[in-house]
């Protein structure tokens, strides 16, 4: 059989670490990044949302060396203040949206009910 190859096994027993014996190549993979390597990698991608407070909050601390003093605190009480307002018109457009959909469905014309019936309805019983 292919996976009982004998270069198989010892491949897999490599990667677990087991044969030679090397606990490192499975604590690798529980390490924490530390806060700077986060923070460094969320700040090359191309933008922050503004929907996601923690991450903007933990940038601001990772930037600012004194987060005691009076300016970082009011930097970081009005970039909270305009995440959650920005948040909250995001909420209003959406239910905004959702309710000129509904108008909408509820804005189709129907089909008028003919009550000029016919001539041959007008006449008395028919046997």
């Amino acid at each position: 059989m292919s996976s009982f190859k004998e270069e198989t096994i010892l491949k897999s027993f490599k990667a677990t670490g087991i044969s030679p014996f090397d606990p490192e190549v499975i604590l690798q993979r529980f390490n924490d990044t530390t806060l700077d390597e986060q923070v460094s990698r969320e700040s090359s991608t191309s933008a922050l949302s503004g929907s996601d407070w923690r991450k903007l909050d933990r940038l601001v601390r990772s930037a600012v060396e004194d987060q005691s003093s009076k300016d970082a605190q009011k930097l970081s009480r009005s970039l909270h203040h305009i995440s959650v307002q920005n948040e909250l018109l995001r909420h209003e457009i959406n239910g905004l949206k959702e309710a000129l959909l509904v108008k909408k469905r509820h804005k189709k014309k129907g089909k008028p009910l003919d009550l000029q019936q016919r001539q041959e309805y007008h006449g008395g019983a028919v046997f």
